[in-house]
């Protein structure tokens, strides 16, 4: 039997896959994996994974540092709703790292001059839904990678499920108590935020997961390509969770070059300070 962190069930072998803790397309690695349920896992592939890979800081980042997926092939932005600002035509934009911007116009009428793209006009949107439920989805699987059945045991991983699984405004009205706990990319009034931002820039364009605990919470956050994509802190007993070692203050994992390195929170505060000194 693999207990499955997402479904918070033990499942036979037949019904489970390998997921990637951080998916290879956002700068994860082999090696940082776990056993999750197969449905949940498709579902979770490309409700969440997918989608915060097509937030524009994200997606500009996987483009900028050529990140390919398990499909291999070179990562590029889509931009279908665009418009030409001189002629109003649509237009659809492919840009990708090496050969740049790619503009085609779909429809030209007959005597209008082809748009030359000088200026291009598109807009986009953010889902805060994504970011919030990515993280949920990070704090789950490498809370239970991490300490195991002390996870398992110890977490209020309830908490995380129903933020996989609720909207943000159903959160807001349903669930106060856990809205209150989840805190992501703008609340930068809260100190710690702050150190979660300045880790992720730290470390590059690396993707990182960090995990802090204290008597009675822990706090998971997590970075994308160097880009710091939130916090999520529930309620937890961590009396028996390890605090030496590579596990001291909480733990700390990042993708660098292809290869999962693994240290304690308090190692990587103590690097954080030097460089500020």
């Amino acid at each position: 039997m693999n207990y499955c962190p997402y479904t918070d069930q033990d499942l036979e072998y037949s019904k489970v896959n390998s997921e990637h803790i951080i998916p290879l397309s956002l700068g994860g690695v082999n090696g940082l994996e776990i056993p999750v349920c197969k449905k949940f896992n498709s579902y979770a592939g490309s409700n969440i994974d997918a989608k915060i890979g097509q937030e524009l800081v994200v997606q500009s980042k996987i483009t900028q540092l050529k990140v390919k997926g398990h499909s291999g092939k070179i990562p590029a932005m889509y931009y279908k709703n665009a418009h030409d600002a001189k002629s109003g035509l649509p237009l659809q934009v492919r840009i990708t790292k090496d050969e740049g911007i790619e503009l085609r116009a779909p429809y030209v009428p007959d005597g209008v001059a082809h748009p030359k793209g000088e200026e291009i006009k598109f807009s986009t949107t953010s889902d805060l839904d994504i970011w919030l439920k990515y993280v949920a989805k990070i704090a789950l699987s490498a809370g239970y990678f991490t300490y195991g059945e002390l996870f398992r045991n110890n977490v209020n991983t309830t908490e995380l499920r129903t933020i996989m699984t609720k909207s943000h405004d159903e959160l807001i009205v349903h669930e106060p108590k856990i809205m209150a706990h989840a805190h992501y990319l703008y609340l930068e009034e809260f100190e710690e935020v702050k150190i979660y931002k300045q880790i992720c820039k730290m470390i590059g364009d690396y993707s990182c997961i960090g995990i802090v605990h204290s008597n009675n919470h822990i706090t998971i956050f997590t970075g994308i390509l160097g880009v710091y994509i939130g916090m999520i802190r529930v309620e937890a007993n961590t009396k028996e969770f390890p605090n030496e070692g590579k596990y001291s203050w909480g733990h700390f994992m990042s993708a660098v070059n292809g290869k999962l390195c693994r240290t304690s929170y308090y190692s990587v505060i103590q690097v954080l300070n030097e460089q500020k000194n």
